[in-house]
């Protein structure tokens, strides 16, 4: 089974949290860019990408856009500062599972993660089938 989780987001600090969360049960790659996260996705085939939306260059709507691999299966999920619901749908709209706004729960994500890790891509989804939702606290 493939347990690469591809990390992606400009902020340092947030990918080192991410790593440290989920190291210990998978393989943890990283990315800074859009156009390194797709030289990643495109060599090592991650199963799984956390992708910020907000970078420098390439944004994580334009990453998304670029990284369909029909063939492999990889899924989505956003993490992102952004509470904003037109970024979501079209997030969603061009293939991410999820959207969450940070700060988000680090325990609800690794569960999230977890079950992702242990399903397949189109798979009906235990929440009901629901294709998504938002989750996160609103910023106020």
């Amino acid at each position: 089974m493939n347990k690469k989780i591809l990390v992606v987001d400009d902020d340092l600090a947030a990918r080192r949290i991410l790593v440290l969360l989920l190291e210990s049960t998978y393989e943890v790659l990283q990315a800074e860019t859009g156009d390194e996260a797709l030289r990643i996705i495109a060599g090592r085939r991650p199963r799984l990408v956390l992708l910020d939306m907000t970078m420098p260059g390439m944004s994580g709507l334009e990453v998304l856009k670029a990284a369909q691999i029909p063939a492999e299966p990889m899924t989505v999920i956003v993490l992102t500062g952004r509470n904003d619901i037109e970024l979501a749908k079209k997030a969603l709209e061009l293939g991410a599972a999820e959207y969450i706004t940070k700060p988000f729960d680090l325990a609800h994500l690794k569960e999230k993660v977890k079950y992702t890790m242990e399903t397949v891509p189109g798979d009906k989804r235990k929440d009901g089938g629901l294709p998504w939702r938002t989750v996160g606290t609103p910023r106020g």
